[in-house]
């Protein structure tokens, strides 16, 4: 690999995003000398290891919101540090996590972005946004895919959490949930108009 290619440093060191996590040296996977910003995402990805929250406040949230989104790790950047504001369970964070996700993730079609906004909206407790944005990744996901199953757990949870009980998000959560591959429950009152 030319330590040089920008992009391909990248797709390493993102595919070593578990180890890092769990305590390798980036220096070992990656040729030094390390750039800034495969310095920031390998530190960014130990501390969401230890505790997410460090994600999104101080030194760290700087260095990663100096990464541009054009740089090959520009978007899991913008991932970090929505990732931290939903962390912190701080509502003033959590709105700008919504904010953030929007900005740097909404014109993103891959399901891992689609599905951070959805949690973002769930965080910020906007069932219709995440219906909306789910029914979106069940058309983009291929759930014959090992690599979409833990997407497609995830989305289902979220999914499932928005309001049963609610007639006005009914319909939505049912095709919503039938697109995911969950069977939904009947409409509330569903069963007493079929005894009738």
């Amino acid at each position: 690999m030319n330590p040089l290619h920008t992009e391909a440093r990248a797709a390493m060191l993102r595919l070593s995003t578990g180890a890092i996590a769990d305590g390798a040296d980036p220096e070992r996977i990656l040729p030094q000398p390390l750039s800034e910003s495969e310095r920031t995402l390998a530190d960014a990805w130990a501390a969401r290891a230890r505790d997410p929250r460090e994600l999104a406040a101080g030194p760290l949230e700087a260095r990663l919101a100096a990464i541009p989104l054009r740089h090959p790790l520009g978007t899991d950047a913008a991932r970090l540090r929505v990732q931290g504001r939903l962390a912190s369970g701080d509502p003033a964070l959590v709105k700008d996590a919504v904010e953030l996700a929007n900005a740097t993730l909404g014109n993103r079609g891959d399901p891992s972005s689609i599905l951070l906004i959805a949690e973002t909206a769930a965080a910020a407790g906007d069932p219709v946004t995440v219906l909306k944005t789910l029914a979106e990744l069940a058309e983009e996901i291929d759930a014959r895919r090992s690599s979409s199953r833990a997407l497609l757990v995830r989305a289902r949870e979220l999914a499932r959490a928005t309001p049963a009980d609610d007639p006005n998000l009914y319909w939505q959560r049912s095709d919503t949930l039938r697109k995911l591959g969950v069977a939904a429950a009947r409409p509330p009152g569903a069963m007493e108009r079929m005894a009738r």
